[in-house]
């Protein structure tokens, strides 16, 4: 104030500290993209593994003083530096991968079927696709997402954000006396909040976080019309359903469909119907997350729907899976992970990777299904899931609830970079403390291990 300078009003000062803030951080990103590609082209070299795949062939090939990283080995949406953020799965299709029919569900042939076949064997059509009335594609929907690439190893994105997950040698060494090969590499949880909204406004201008965990839009809306597309086939059959039907098991699931039914109209979780939020009032209305064992964030996917509808757990896994390796297996904790296993045996969803995924359910949520539902699904009661509990998400939502006020009146592309520099924090604190926090949870299997053994020995 004595030389002169004036504030012309209360925010003034505070403006133009967020201006500086804002290229600070314009200037922390750059630098972070060129330092991540500097240490991607050594890491070739040092390893000659490029994202998890095996490039010693090209070394020998070509120059082996020129950078196999720089000629981009092969292209694929998910080949990127390391940390880099998941790009669009669809950008390197060309043309789409088909994928097999999807898989019609189990129905029980009636009389009436027989007689009416010859009149009712012309096909409708769908979106565009031709489908049978009896449920059958006649047309291949092709499978929006391309065959995940032959990797040795994880990628480097997903090495950068949990290396105790995805870090170390691949396969994994097993003995005799280790798990066996169907138990998880790897667990994982996912959950929704819908705390998390913004209002409805237009958007801003684009603006993007080096190590974004967001997947892109584009992706999301593919595998909505590709969820839509398959569950429409409903509209094709002109059966009944009968009320009569004994109880049996829907595929390869080992619940009963009653069962599964009664888990069903107990979680709204599972009906995709209902409004959780107001689409008049908001354009965002919730989060999805995916959380690795050790609490990191994995990927985020913005949910624009009333509900907590299907594709958006689908499309979290398949990012997922393009960026592991084929013989890579995951264990899912999910509020409703019965009925997600139930869609995918139903519907063919995820049908590429079906096999290398365990499903259980949250411990807190585990509570409200069903009995014979829980004998298969708790995580206490399934070999390979340990003391993992699945609620990593909870944790989450609480450790950014003092973001909901102001993400709920900032702009699109701001809310989603906020919310990126506070995930990406909250890894580098986690990663300093991965050391402690595996001492303690040594410790306590340890004490688990001895109380039990000491029950045993009382008996």
């Amino acid at each position: 104030m004595k030389q002169g300078y004036k504030l012309a009003y209360e925010g003034s000062l505070r403006k133009r500290f967020g201006n500086a803030l804002v290229w600070y951080n314009v200037l922390q990103d750059a630098t972070t993209r060129h330092i991540d590609q500097i240490l991607r082209v050594a890491r070739c070299h040092a390893i000659e593994i490029d994202n998890g795949m095996d490039i010693s062939r090209e070394f020998e090939e070509n120059d082996p003083f020129s950078s196999p990283c720089a000629r981009q080995t092969t292209p694929h949406p998910s080949s990127s530096d390391e940390d880099t953020p998941p790009q669009s799965l669809l950008l390197a299709q060309s043309p789409p991968t088909p994928s097999q029919p999807p898989h019609t569900p189990h129905r029980y042939p009636t009389v009436e079927d027989k007689d009416e076949h010859n009149e009712e064997d012309s096909p409708i059509v769908i979106d565009g696709f031709k489908c049978g009335r009896n449920g059958d594609n006649v047309e291949e929907l092709p499978n929006p997402f391309p065959d995940p690439l032959a990797r040795v190893r994880p990628s480097d994105y997903l090495h950068a954000r949990c290396p105790l997950c995805f870090g170390g040698e691949f396969p994994r060494a097993r003995t005799e006396d280790e798990r066996p090969d169907n138990d998880p590499d790897a667990i994982i949880c996912i959950d929704a909040c819908f705390t998390q909204k913004r209002n409805r406004q237009a958007r801003d201008l684009p603006r993007t976080h080096p190590h974004t965990v967001f997947i892109p839009e584009a992706d999301a809306e593919a595998m909505e019309k590709h969820v839509e597309f398959i569950r429409s086939k409903r509209a094709c059959s002109i059966k009944k359903p009968n009320t009569e039907e004994p109880d049996h098991f829907e595929g390869s699931l080992r619940v009963p469909k009653s069962v599964l039914d009664g888990c069903e109209a107990g979680f709204t979780a599972a009906d995709s119907r209902h409004d959780k939020a107001s689409m008049q009032f908001f354009d965002d209305t919730a989060l999805m997350v995916l959380l690795c064992r050790h609490d990191v964030v994995l990927f985020i996917v913005n949910m624009q729907s009333a509900g907590e509808k299907q594709h958006y757990v689908m499309v979290l896994l398949e990012t997922l899976f393009q960026h592991l390796p084929l013989p890579y297996h995951v264990g899912l904790l999910y509020d409703i992970g019965c009925q997600t296993e139930r869609s995918c045996i139903k519907w063919n969803f995820l049908d590429r990777y079906i096999e290398q995924i365990s499903f259980g359910i949250s411990v807190f949520h585990a509570f409200g299904h069903q009995w014979a539902c829980q004998l298969i699904y708790h995580p206490r009661k399934r070999t390979g899931f340990g003391l993992s509990d699945g609620e990593g998400c909870e944790r989450f939502w609480h450790s950014i609830s003092r973001l909901i006020a102001y993400l709920r009146v900032c702009g699109y592309h701001q809310r989603l970079y906020t919310l990126d520099r506070q995930v990406d924090h909250a890894q580098r604190e986690t990663l300093e403390n991965l050391g402690a926090w595996l001492l303690h949870r040594w410790r306590h299997a340890l004490a688990k291990q001895m109380a039990a053994e000491s029950i045993l020995w009382e008996c």
